[in-house]
Formats: structure tokens, sequence, C-alpha cells
């Protein structure tokens, strides 16, 4: 069962390839050990302009995190 946890502004950025920053944190909190389903959106005000495919992120005990499949 996936469970909600919140919404990360990762800040503006032009049109292009981008690599976004994120710290693994919500809400102020890191996330703790697991698996979470994270989807990128491109929003303009309130507006959803690009949605991307979800990816299965996973928080292992040591704190460093990887999309499934690259190191599972």
């Amino acid at each position: 069962k996936l469970e909600t946890v919140g919404r990360v502004p990762l800040g503006s950025y032009g049109e292009g390839n981008v690599f976004t920053h994120w710290d693994f944190a919500v809400n102020g909190e890191p996330l703790p050990p697991g698996r979470y389903l994270v989807t990128l959106r491109a929003v303009e005000g309130d507006v959803v302009r690009e949605l991307g495919e979800p990816q299965v992120l996973k928080i292992k005990k040591n704190g460093r995190a990887v999309v499934r499949g690259e190191d599972d």
C-alpha cells in the first residue's frame, strides 16, 4: 500500500534537461528507509504542464537513495 507523504518543490528551471537536487526530506523531515513512488510534475501556477512517469525510489538504511532497477 502506498501512502502520500507530501509535495516537495524543487525550484524553477528553464527548458531542457534538468538535474534536480533533493535531500529526500518531506515537510522538513528526512524520509525513513523504504520504498516510495515519486512522480515529477512541471507546474506553472496552479496548472500541471507536464507529468513524468512514476518511479519507485528506494531509501536504504544508510540513507542512500536509488531508483528501482539501478541497485536493487
